[in-house]
């Protein structure tokens, strides 16, 4: 049985394996993206959920706005952040994730980090660039 209340089973178990995983949620404007990975910070306590400007005003409510807990778990990324020329491809995630961020975060470690959206948090580089440092999020978070 799930220990998580509305995740399908597959997706909680991957969740608490030792073996990490990089899931990515796609589908079309309004199809509940959002909200999917919503339910996963609510059930995995040490998620830690970057937003962009996209999602921010729409998708959370006064329920997280309120508590502590969301406070410390959770950092935005401005979309008119400073877009660097150099980006350093061998280093950690948690400091790839703070250049992209644009500040540090304290949390930026934690097990489970959730970016809503993901397009919308590479958008402000050049698609040549942006490739790469998907690329090198990904390898990083292995």
């Amino acid at each position: 049985m799930c220990p998580y209340r509305s995740i399908p089973p597959n997706i909680g178990q991957a969740l608490d394996s030792e073996s990490g995983y990089i899931f990515v949620v796609s589908g079309k404007p309004g199809t509940g993206k959002s909200l999917f990975v919503q339910e996963i910070f609510r059930n995995v306590q040490d998620a830690f959920m970057v937003l962009t400007n996209t999602e921010t005003p729409v998708t959370f409510n006064d329920e997280f706005e309120t508590t502590d807990h969301w406070k410390n778990r959770h950092t935005y990324a401005n979309f008119w952040r400073n877009v660097f020329d150099e980006f350093d491809y061998d280093v950690p995630l948690i400091e790839q994730l703070e250049k992209l961020v644009g500040h540090e975060s304290t949390n930026l470690g934690s097990q489970h980090i959730i970016i809503d959206s993901w397009s919308d948090f590479l958008e402000p580089f050049p698609d040549q660039k942006r490739k790469k440092i998907e690329q090198s999020l990904i390898y990083a978070a292995r």
